[in-house]
């Protein structure tokens, strides 16, 4: 048996037969003049044997030839004969057909894998047409009907307001009530923002800066409550570079409403853990936020960034969070992705473009749209009263 050995066409008896795409049948090579001149001896050590080429298609095209098949010397020691050429053709044509099948299948199955990645992606894009479609109108919906809710909203914060000022004050019962009415009315118009905030795609005010920095910073405002869920933050930064280009404001409400979602998500207490890591060679630094709360159920994955989706009770949440969130890390040209397990807990992965460019950052804190009339989220605060809103 020989190994790794490649003959070139019309190179010995291989190569002849198989430039010629013919069988060939030698009975007694001693006598075969095609293999030695008249009076000399035979150089080849075998006696009798056939060649037969494995072809595809047609016998004399070249190109289609995949081999050729040589059998030497019986063990009889007899000579090979006719009828033995003529099973070795049949024998030689359904292995080529055989090696033939198998490269088309191969062929035909990679192609497969092709057409299905293809039409997987088109489905994804059609998808993320038809979400796109729904979320503008959506959008156009939302914004005119914000602008209508806010104007008798207004009216009827001034109203309370008037009232609550000329209350005498040990009227508690009735103070406690205009109190209600007053964190229902900023409760609303907290929604109302949230809507005008998805409704409307505001240009980015990009600056580069480290993620990191922007993480402690949502730490910072997240800590009390996580200490009053009995959740520790464990935090781990990669070292070294770690700048991205991003709108500070809004990169830094999508890191603090999936900490708050992870929270509220280990109601019996649990840990976040927040990792930054720097990618590979695509240049991108991915964002993990980890709890080890109650997980989700695989059957609504699928639904969790869509607007107005929720798991929460009745006015406790209107279920554009993660939407926002989804539509922010777009567009930061960012991707999002969530892995979760029922009892186990829930990984939020987010990754953005690196922007490794150390620059000045202002140190200056954003300004906060959600603080209005003393009220932070529908909770007093202590702050200045005023019948506006933001």
């Amino acid at each position: 048996i020989i190994n790794n050995t490649r003959i070139k066409l019309n190179e010995g008896i291989c190569g002849k037969v198989a430039q010629e795409g013919k069988p060939l049948l030698v009975v007694d090579i001693n006598r075969d003049r095609r293999f030695h001149p008249k009076g000399s001896e035979s150089r080849y050590k075998t006696n009798s044997f056939m060649s037969v080429s494995l072809a595809s298609g047609h016998l004399n095209s070249r190109k289609d030839i995949l081999g050729v098949i040589n059998v030497t010397d019986k063990i009889t020691g007899e000579s090979f004969t006719k009828r033995e050429q003529t099973i070795l053709c049949v024998l030689a044509a359904q292995a080529a057909a055989a090696i033939e099948n198998h490269r088309l299948y191969s062929q035909l199955q990679a192609k497969i894998t092709v057409l299905n990645s293809t039409v997987k992606e088109l489905n994804e894009t059609q998808n993320q047409l038809i979400q796109t479609e729904k979320l503008a109108a959506m959008g156009e919906l939302a914004f005119g009907i914000a602008h209508e809710i806010r104007n008798p909203l207004g009216i009827i914060l001034g109203g309370v307001e008037l009232l609550n000022n000329n209350l005498i004050k040990d009227e508690a019962i009735i103070k406690s009530s205009i109190e209600k009415i007053k964190h229902s009315v900023w409760r609303a118009n907290n929604i109302i923002i949230d809507l005008l905030r998805f409704s409307r795609a505001s240009d980015l005010k990009l600056e580069s800066m480290d993620v990191r920095e922007l993480m402690d910073e949502v730490i910072s405002l997240i800590t009390n409550q996580a200490y009053l869920n009995n959740v520790r933050i464990k935090k781990n930064y990669a070292q070294g570079m770690l700048y991205i280009k991003t709108d500070h404001a809004m990169l830094q409400q999508t890191f603090f409403n999936l900490c708050i979602n992870a929270i509220q998500a280990m109601p019996r207490g649990g840990e976040l853990s927040l990792n930054i890591v720097k990618g590979g060679d695509s240049g991108e630094v991915t964002i993990e936020i980890i709890d080890t709360g109650q997980g989700i159920p695989q059957e609504i994955m699928s639904k969790i960034f869509d607007p107005f989706f929720t798991t929460k009770e009745p006015g406790k949440g209107v279920g554009l969070g993660l939407s926002i969130v989804h539509m922010i890390v777009e567009r930061h040209k960012g991707t999002i992705r969530v892995e979760s397990k029922i009892n186990q807990g829930t990984k939020f992965i987010i990754e953005l473009p690196a922007n490794n460019k150390a620059v000045f950052i202002d140190k200056t804190p954003p300004e906060i749209h959600r603080i209005d009339n003393g009220v932070r989220n529908g909770k007093p605060n202590g702050g200045e009263k005023k019948n506006t809103f933001n």
